[in-house]
């Protein structure tokens, strides 16, 4: 499942467990845009999010899901590699726990709920 969502100015993405050849069809539909957020796909395993897909969907943040010493690994450094090269914020649930996302469509907050009192301001 993907959702694409856009209130007022704000846009994100949120791939799910779409896979490699999910994201070369997106790439090839012509739908995809910049977005503020991309929910990176299939937990951030090896072959999800290729170079082409971030430079199309330009998200100055990224949202990882993944579990803690979970057994795939996810998500996988050479995924970690691509997202870090433009200088990304990156949210990881294994460090993080649980993101919380609010907008008024135009302002970003961004509250990590593990850790009490952090939020970023975007």
């Amino acid at each position: 499942m993907v959702l694409d969502l856009k209130f007022d100015e704000f846009d994100m993405l949120f791939t799910g467990d779409l896979e490699g050849e999910g994201e070369t069809q997106l790439i090839e539909s012509g739908s995809l845009r910049n977005y503020d957020i991309l929910k990176v796909a299939h937990h951030g395993s090896k072959n999800s999010t290729p170079e082409k897909f971030l430079e199309i969907t330009s998200p100055s943040v990224v949202l990882i899901s993944a579990g803690v010493n979970n057994r795939y690994g996810h998500p996988h450094q050479e995924t970690l590699e691509r997202l870090n090269k433009e200088k990304r914020t990156i949210y990881n649930t294994q460090h993080q726990g649980a993101i919380h996302i609010k907008t008024n469509g135009k302002n970003l907050r961004i509250n990590v709920l593990q850790k009490v009192g952090i939020s970023d301001i975007i």
